[in-house]
């Protein structure tokens, strides 16, 4: 059994692919993990020990410099035979640990010179040159890490051309974590639902717009992005179907995933979104919803190909206030589609499956 230390500044202890998924999976091996991290560890993640960050003066600089120092300082101290980390901003630390001699897994969540690309707080005329400059970076980083982790095949497809030791981990949802009640929803299942990061891009403001077209409530969960986003939103006259949440527990995500009629996931085509593949479309699935997905091939493939939802133009309210209405009109239909989006996770789009993989690159480092 190997020690294996997590380690991230920018994510929080909740984060469920670093420490409910990955980090407790590899305790369960027995393997001994520790995860250097902010916020506070869940009660069912005792088995991983955590290692705690405060949070730095100075918002994003700060994480991007002090944070960052402190993060790699704490998990050198664990003494690990396997660093797993799990931002780009600690990159340069990680070439540090394998300019020592230290095995080190690089893991992939997003493809980021694209997702700078669409960075609001990046001027646009100097995205693309950040993200040439960044890409070249990360090129050169991650030919040297002892493996390269990815989220999805998209992101790997890039990595193994850099470094051969390079697997794909689907951030898939957990069997049961999310799964329907087995005596069905508490009640008749009413409006839909969004969980997520509110933006912009991920289509805030069409959502809002087709509740009210349909004259659908619309359940929203999740951290908005910005101030200004949220007083914009609120001022919508499709608002007043908006039951807004704030950030919910994930007992209180399922509770309402349960009492929906289908799940929102309406990213626009940005360049990190087309060939992404959202943990909410297969949370979505695994608690038994139909989904309304934005239109994207890859996207569009996985709906159609199991019968689970609808795939629509994500910047169309009209479009997704159709869907809306066709699902809330056909009942049966919506559960039938529900009942297929929850067999495929079952048989197919789950985490227990993934974690054998994340286990194996594990074996790989140590030998």
């Amino acid at each position: 059994m190997a020690r294996i230390c997590h380690f991230s500044s920018a994510h929080r202890a909740g984060d469920i692919r670093i420490v409910r998924k990955e980090a407790r999976a590899a305790a369960a091996a027995g393997h001994e993990v520790s995860v250097v991290i902010q916020g506070d560890m869940p009660a069912d993640c005792a088995a991983v020990r955590h290692v705690p960050l405060s949070p730095p003066p100075g918002g994003r600089l700060g994480r991007f410099t002090l944070l960052g120092w402190r993060t790699w300082r704490a998990a050198l101290h664990q003494g690990a035979d396997i660093y797993h980390f799990h931002d780009p901003d600690l990159l340069p630390y990680a070439l540090l640990m394998r300019a020592a001699g230290r095995r080190v897994i690089y893991d992939a969540h997003e493809d980021v010179p694209r997702d700078i690309l669409s960075k609001e707080w990046i001027p646009v005329r100097a995205r693309r040159v950040i993200a040439r400059v960044f890409e070249v970076f990360e090129d050169f980083a991650a030919k040297r890490m002892s493996a390269v982790v990815t989220a999805t095949p998209f992101i790997g497809e890039r990595f193994r051309r850099l470094n051969p030791q390079t697997t794909t981990v689907n951030n898939y949802p957990m069997m049961d974590e999310l799964a329907p009640p087995p005596e069905g929803p508490d009640g008749e299942r009413r409006g839909f639902c969004y969980v997520g990061g509110i933006s912009a891009i991920r289509s805030a403001r069409e959502m809002v717009e087709a509740c009210a077209l349909a004259g659908q409530p619309l359940v929203v969960a999740g951290p908005m992005e910005t101030q200004a986003l949220a007083a914009s939103l609120q001022a919508l006259p499709g608002w007043k179907h908006v039951d807004y949440r704030g950030q919910l527990s994930r007992a209180d995500v399922a509770a309402v995933l349960a009492r929906s009629i289908a799940g929102l996931v309406l990213f626009h085509p940005e360049p990190n979104h087309v060939n992404s593949q959202p943990n909410k479309l297969f949370e979505y699935m695994s608690a038994g919803l139909p989904v309304i997905a934005s239109d994207f091939p890859m996207w569009k493939d996985i709906v159609e190909r199991y019968d689970c939802g609808v795939c629509v133009d994500p910047c169309d309210p009209r479009a997704i206030a159709a869907a809306m209405s066709a699902l809330a009109a056909d009942p049966e239909r919506a559960r039938r589609m529900g009942a297929n989006g929850r067999r495929a996770v079952l048989e197919k789009f789950n985490w227990e499956r993934e974690q054998h993989v994340l286990l194996d690159v594990y074996q790989r480092c140590r030998s």
